[in-house]
């Protein structure tokens, strides 16, 4: 994965990998408001949001020590993430993703957004959402999704589009 590595990561990680306990207690922190974000984007109810909250920290926890030090938290977070949500909520892979350009675009309504999400397939709302809320490139969301970058693009496009297109239009 190609994300830089800051120092405060590459220390992070060393505190990580020697088992110190204040070293998760400080990963979480870092990860948990994002991680939460999209465990509950992908999850049907809160209940099953916090399910899954419940198990990546739990992943989190025991693959931390694991972690390269010479590839920033972000890709490891993130990579772990979707590992978890793509095993608990049995996503399909991403390959040969069409994209429907709709006819007309503009913003919608707020109180539509979430529903338009929500109406995406979850196999192509969890790229939307890793971009969204862990600021992955494209490169480097192919690596960890194990697919290619044009997948990894015309997902992200696909729900995009499905966000601004314009109904009836």
């Amino acid at each position: 994965m190609t994300s830089p590595v800051s120092l405060a990561d590459a220390r992070l990680v060393q505190r990580l990998r020697q088992g110190e306990p204040a070293a998760f207690d400080e990963l979480w922190a870092q990860w948990q408001r994002p991680i939460w974000s999209l465990c509950n984007a992908m999850a049907d109810d809160r209940a099953q949001a916090l399910s899954l909250l419940q198990d990546v920290h739990g992943a989190l926890s025991l693959a931390c020590r694991g972690f390269a030090p010479d590839v920033s938290l972000c890709c490891h977070v993130s990579s772990l993430v979707y590992r978890r949500l793509q095993q608990r909520l049995e996503l399909a892979p991403l390959d040969g993703i069409d994209i429907d350009v709709p006819a007309h675009t503009g913003p919608p309504p707020r109180a539509q957004l979430a529903a338009r999400l929500r109406a995406v397939p979850a196999e192509l709302r969890v790229v939307y959402l890793l971009d969204v809320f862990f600021h992955c490139p494209a490169g480097t969301l192919s690596q960890l999704l194990q697919c290619s970058e044009v997948d990894v693009r015309h997902a992200r496009a696909q729900v995009a589009f499905a966000l601004v297109a314009e109904e009836g239009a």
